[in-house]
C-alpha cells in the first residue's frame, strides 16, 4: 500500500485501521458463505469463492478447521453473545451521525460520546434498545449533572463511568481514528477541526 499510494501522515493510522477492518470483514463473509455452510473439509474445499486462489483457500480451510481456531471462534462467539449494547443505526457510520448532529447544533460542536451513545442506542420512537441499556443510565446521570455530557475525555467522562473504560486501542463511539492515548498527555488527535 505504501509503495503504491502517497498517504497523508495524519491519515495513515486511519487508512491502515480501515484496511484491516475491511480485510477482517472479507474473511468473515468468506467463512460464513463458504465454510460454515458445509459439514466436511472436502465440501468446503470444493466451495471456493472464485476470487480466492486455490492454495490460499486450502490454507484458510485448514486454519479454520484447526483446534486452535475453533477454540478462538467459540470464545469470540460467547463474548459476542454477552454484548449488552447493540446499536440501531444500521449501516450509517457513527462518524456520519456525529457530523450530522454537529451540523444541526447552533454552537457547531460535535456531540459527546455519551450523547452519541444515546443517539445510536435509541430507536426512532425514542425507546432505548433494551431496558437495561446504559442509554437510560446516561440520560439519568446527564439530567443530574449540569455539564455531564460536555467532557469527551476518554476514560474520565460520564460515558466511561457508566459503560466502562475503553480497551484494546480503541475509543468507543469515535470510530477508527482516535485511540485512548490520543486523550492523555500531549499526543495530537486525528479529530482536529
Amino acid at each position: 500500500m505504501q509503495k503504491k499510494f502517497e498517504i497523508d501522515p495524519n491519515s495513515k493510522s486511519w487508512v491502515i485501521k480501515s484496511l484491516g477492518k475491511k480485510w477482517k470483514d472479507w474473511k468473515s463473509k468468506l467463512k460464513t458463505a463458504h465454510y460454515i455452510t458445509h459439514a466436511t473439509d472436502e465440501e468446503r474445499l470444493a466451495d471456493r469463492d472464485e476470487r480466492v486462489l486455490p492454495e490460499q483457500w486450502a490454507y484458510l480451510v485448514s486454519h479454520w478447521s484447526s483446534e486452535e481456531a475453533e477454540k478462538r471462534s467459540a470464545t469470540n462467539r460467547a463474548n459476542r453473545a454477552q454484548q449488552k449494547f447493540g446499536h440501531v443505526t444500521g449501516t450509517k457510520s457513527f462518524a456520519r451521525i456525529r457530523e450530522e448532529q454537529r451540523v444541526k447544533r447552533s454552537d457547531g460542536k460535535a456531540p459527546s460520546r455519551a450523547e452519541l451513545f444515546i443517539l445510536t442506542r435509541t430507536r426512532k420512537d425514542g425507546k432505548p434498545v433494551n431496558e437495561a441499556s446504559s442509554a437510560t443510565q446516561l440520560r439519568e446521570i446527564g439530567s443530574q449533572r449540569q455539564n455531564a455530557f460536555q467532557n469527551n475525555n476518554a476514560g474520565g467522562d460520564v460515558f466511561s463511568q457508566v459503560v466502562g473504560r475503553d480497551r484494546h486501542g480503541r475509543v468507543r463511539c469515535l470510530g477508527l481514528g482516535p485511540s485512548p492515548s490520543d486523550f492523555v498527555g500531549q499526543k495530537p488527535t486525528q479529530l482536529r477541526p
